[in-house]
């Protein structure tokens, strides 16, 4: 079960505004933000560097890895960029007026520059119980676990079913199968779109499973 009745509830909605919130890639903590995040830290803020021009360097020690590529004690780095016309965040916490030394949960995947990393979305540790961080390691482990179905053989055949469905049930069917495998299958994605065969119809779902499973850009904030 992914939703208990702790202190911090996981929304399971997919919002359709999420793309447009600055500050992290996604404001709710739900299937597709634990899907873009390529790892999963609790993490503590070691310094904060100058605004230099458009931009401002964190840094963040890796307390404890939840899932993913960084290990424990392990520095990475969070880059804030700043426009003049970036729309007020929608995240519930944000690196704005944060202090050395504060504590995190992070939901990170390597942002344009390779050194550094993006928030997909971030919780302050001090708001976490011990129940909510089960459910958040829970939750972790149902989406890996779905992912991993994920087979070749199980993604072809949910693309194929997609591309060619005849009713409303059988298309629904399948996309609900493919977002549950995550990002990793957008090239098999884009290769069917490329076919010649495909119908409209088809075409429409495909780009509709893409459009779904691919992480918006890195936002820009406002200046603080």
């Amino acid at each position: 079960m992914w939703l208990r009745s702790h202190k911090f509830a996981f929304s399971m909605a997919i919002l359709a505004d999420a793309a447009f919130a600055s500050a992290c890639l996604r404001s709710t903590l739900d299937e597709r933000t634990i899907q873009w995040s390529t790892a999963i830290v609790e993490a503590e803020l070691k310094s904060i560097g100058p605004i230099e021009g458009e931009s401002q360097t964190y840094f963040f020690a890796v307390r404890k890895s939840l899932d993913g590529a960084l290990n424990d004690g392990e520095i990475f780095v969070v880059t804030r960029t700043f426009s003049n016309d970036a729309p007020p965040s929608r995240c519930p916490v944000t690196l704005k007026d944060k202090e050395q030394g504060q504590q995190f949960i992070l939901l990170l995947r390597p942002a344009e520059q390779q050194r550094d990393m993006t928030i997909v979305h971030m919780l302050n540790r001090a708001d976490l119980d011990d129940g909510a961080m089960a459910d958040l390691k829970a939750k972790i482990a149902d989406v890996r676990h779905a992912e991993k179905a994920g087979t070749d053989d199980a993604i072809t055949a949910q693309i194929t079913a997609l591309a060619t469905a005849q009713d409303a049930v059988e298309a629904d069917e399948a996309e609900k199968a493919l977002v549950q495998f995550g990002p990793r299958i957008l090239p098999a994605l884009q290769k069917k779109l490329a076919e010649p065969d495909v119908a409209d119809a088809g075409r429409t779902r495909i780009k509709r499973v893409i459009e779904e499973l691919t992480p918006p850009p890195q936002p820009s904030e406002p200046r603080d």
